[in-house]
């Protein structure tokens, strides 16, 4: 995107609520590098004169006023324009250090004074992107109207707003990073993120599901009965049933699953997993199943992949059926920890087994079965 000149920057001080304005002379000047420490405040007048952008109440715009470009970073509320068709996350987003009086600074990224976003009935994407989200870190409250998103959208912006975290003594407030992601607490949790996307979720037996397919949240699950996934549901999102199922006898996938995303039914508490319709090209991602308290993993269908850990430290895990004509590999620490582990038999697909992926399985003879396969590493 192409940089906002100076010469085009207007500002008065008696604009109502202008904030702190600083004029800059400087050519070329952008608000896409350090350079945006030169013009804090909470509203920004363009000339009309620009030939690109608009300024709406403040607020940059591309000149048609259908995207969001830029908010100023001491503005602490934000109704986006009613005719405003796309969002992207880069508007809130600064380069380079910044003084405490603009905001909190870290690893050169600046923390935004936002504190509420209201979506309007007119945005039609939200343009996400992991790097641009801690322009959010002070975010507490978000309204959204319009029902114009896609479902893909819908769960990349959920993501984005989950991976927020209140901000600590050491300036930490947002991370999609694994290894931070308990530096401290969340400030949209799933429940919450389902109530401001209700109107694209359904919920069913407990399940939160975007528009009936992508299952996102469940309820706490205790229950001597099987969990059956409703057909029609193509995808468990990334960290769905974290720890939500405390106690069930079976949990069936339907024959429409196609994806379970990472950490997807991570420490799900279950006797067993099957799939008694058969999932076809069923991709299963890393620690997908990772820690649960499953006896028994069959899947009569066919597997499509099969990521690292996926059951991991399923210390009850006794029994795996897979069946699969496209997994070539058997990737690291997929089954380590399984101490129980006593029978599994690999595809004919598979034609390499990575290191430690049957690390202390201790009643399993790893030699059988990996056979004549290749092996990557050290595989006891």
């Amino acid at each position: 995107m192409a940089p906002l000149i100076a010469s085009s920057v207007s500002v008065s001080s008696s604009t109502p609520s202008s904030g702190l304005y600083k004029k800059v002379n400087k050519s070329n000047f952008s608000l896409y590098t350090g350079d945006i420490k030169k013009l804090p405040g909470e509203n920004w007048i363009l000339s009309k004169n620009n030939k690109k952008y608009t300024s709406i109440d403040g607020v940059i715009y591309t000149k048609n006023k259908k995207e969001l470009v830029k908010v100023p970073n001491g503005r602490k509320s934000l109704k986006i324009y009613k005719k405003c068709e796309t969002v992207n996350t880069s508007a809130f987003f600064y380069n380079g250090y910044m003084d405490d009086e603009i905001g909190n600074t870290f690893n050169g990224s600046i923390y935004m004074n936002l504190k509420s976003i209201e979506i309007p009935s007119s945005v039609k994407k939200i343009k996400c992107n992991g790097s641009y989200d801690c322009g959010f870190c002070n975010l507490n409250k978000v309204v959204v109207k319009t029902t114009k998103l896609s479902n893909e959208n819908v769960e990349e912006f959920m993501k984005t707003l989950n991976n927020i975290r209140k901000i600590d003594g050491n300036g930490y407030g947002v991370t999609d990073n694994e290894h931070w992601s308990y530096l401290s607490p969340e400030v949209f949790t799933r429940d919450k993120l389902v109530k401001i996307f209700s109107k694209y979720m359904t919920h069913k037996d407990g399940m939160w599901f975007i528009d009936g397919k992508a299952l996102y949240y469940a309820d706490v699950i205790n229950t001597d009965q099987d969990l059956i996934i409703p057909e029609g549901c193509t995808k468990v999102c990334y960290g769905a049933v974290v720890d939500r199922i405390k106690k069930c006898k079976s949990l069936v996938l339907p024959a429409s699953l196609k994806v379970i995303e990472s950490d997807g039914f991570l420490k799900a508490n279950v006797e067993e997993i099957i799939d008694a319709n058969k999932c076809n090209d069923l991709e299963i991602g890393s620690e997908a199943f990772a820690f649960s308290g499953c006896k028994k993993f069959e899947c009569k269908g066919n597997i499509k992949s099969l990521g690292w850990s996926a059951f991991r430290e399923s210390k009850n895990l006794e029994s795996v059926q897979l069946n699969s004509k496209t997994i070539k590999k058997i990737d690291s620490r997929t089954f380590a920890g399984c101490e129980q582990l006593i029978e599994i038999v690999l595809p004919d697909s598979v034609q390499t087994v990575c290191e430690s992926a049957f690390s202390r399985c201790y009643k399993l003879d790893i030699r059988k079965v990996v056979g004549n396969r290749t092996i990557d590493g050290d595989y006891e």
